[in-house]
């Protein structure tokens, strides 16, 4: 029951802070399988797993999260399995606790949840990577894998690598993909025998990782990249095409300084003078794709009833909660994961208080006493949903004001298929 109410707050926590979720690939749905998956960006990599991905899923997690006592009670209601990490040890030992004994268990428990056909989940970075590229991994995986192969027996495990990729990490409404790469058969995989098994496959793991994930080796080149893919419109397919042209053999260059992106780079930078810098990748791939047929200002009539009734129920709450969370948080990076949790609490409160109003009023007037019981009930269920279609119809709204932007700083899509052209191997607009 737990894990099913957490999962109904990680969609819709999604759907409220990004406009769109996409999963690219198939993970399988019955069998043993540890979920190898980069960490970019903290809390809302728990909700992406939670909410679309198909398998009820048991996460491993460092043991210094459930120092408050809300966590460690969602640790035990979700089943999370808690490692030390060599750098909490000393913070482990201050509190009496004994890190091997407690990394021995962690172990004996994933190799259970494997041995009953469970899922489970590992961040093998060992926390979160802000760098624009994956961070090194460590071997906790690798050792969780071949101990539960080679020392307990088990066989069918397939380990899955699973890449998130954010449009704009910190910016709330944009997009994120969702890439699931090929499993790797723990049965099938060997070994040199004359070097450590746990290192070797987590370079095995590590490469099955980079295949699903955006890398760039810094920021500015990772600009440069995004800038092209988002002209494109071609996702990660052209991300990766133009990092194995431009980084493939016998080429050196970086992006940046290669005249054959001037072009393109150039158009980009005159689209980002015209919108706000998180609405880039947006507005280009929206523009791409509606051309020269701006998108409705409205929506169908009933979308803008909805839209416009789930703002009225929905927005103050969620402004108020986005308004604080980025007064609380420090950097950037901290303003989605601080609007997730005090945010659902924030609605949590409102919907209630606007229950209460309306069994107020209902009773006020000599309403039935079912109407009076049973408004704050359906209006539990009801607003959730009147939110979703309140971010759907601002989105829609946004968009034409997108597209009208950038129509205007770029009216022809001659020029944008022009820039497309000085890469080969992108995807060409039609």
């Amino acid at each position: 029951m737990f894990y099913t109410v957490m999962t109904w707050c990680a969609r819709r926590a999604l759907r409220w802070c990004y406009r769109d979720v996409r999963v690219v690939g198939s993970m399988p749905t019955q069998g043993p399988v540890l979920l190898a998956i980069n960490h970019p960006n903290e809390l809302a990599d728990i909700c992406v797993v939670l909410a679309h991905l198909p398998r009820r899923t048991r996460f491993v997690a460092n043991a210094t999260s459930a120092e408050q006592s809300l966590v460690r009670f969602a640790y035990a209601r979700m089943g999370v399995i808690a490692v030390h990490r060599v750098r909490d040890m000393r913070k482990a030992r201050a509190r009496g606790e004994d890190s091997a004994a407690a990394n021995t268990a962690a172990f004996s428990q994933v190799r259970a949840a494997l041995a009953a056909g469970g899922c489970v989940c590992v961040f093998p970075e060992g926390g979160v990577t802000r760098a624009p590229h994956l961070g090194a991994l460590r071997t906790g995986l690798g050792r969780m894998a071949l101990d539960a192969r080679d020392e307990a027996g088990l066989r069918g495990v397939l380990v899955v690598p699973v890449g998130i990729t954010y449009a704009d990490r910190d910016a709330l409404r944009s997009n994120v993909l969702v890439e699931i790469g090929q499993p790797i058969a723990l049965d099938a995989w060997t070994a040199d025998p004359s070097r450590p098994a746990a290192p070797q496959f987590t370079h095995t793991v590590a490469d099955a990782m980079r295949r699903v994930t955006r890398n760039a080796p810094d920021v500015e080149t990772q600009h440069a990249l995004r800038a092209i893919t988002d002209m494109s419109g071609g996702g990660n397919a052209a991300w990766r095409a133009i990092t194995d042209e431009v980084f493939g053999p016998g080429i050196a260059s970086l992006p940046q300084h290669d005249a054959r992106f001037v072009p393109i780079l150039a158009l980009h930078e005159r689209v980002a003078r015209a919108v706000a810098p998180a609405s880039v990748q947006r507005a280009l791939t929206g523009w791409s794709r509606w051309r020269n047929a701006p998108p409705s200002a409205m929506g169908a009539p009933w979308r803008a009833l909805l839209g416009t009734l789930g703002l009225v129920l929905h927005g103050p709450a969620w402004l108020a909660a986005a308004r604080v969370a980025r007064a609380a948080a420090a950097v950037p990076e901290d303003v989605i994961p601080r609007l997730i949790i005090p945010g659902l609490y924030v609605l949590a409160g409102w919907y209630a208080i606007l229950g209460l109003l309306t069994s107020g009023l209902l009773l006020a007037a000599d309403a039935p006493l079912w109407s009076v019981l049973g408004a704050p009930v359906l209006l539990w269920f009801v607003a959730p949903s009147l939110g979703d279609a309140a971010m759907r119809w601002r989105d829609e709204r946004l968009d034409r004001e997108l597209w009208q932007k950038v129509h205007d700083a770029v009216p022809d899509l001659a020029e944008l298929r022009a820039a497309l052209a000085t890469s080969p191997e992108s995807p060409r607009v039609p």
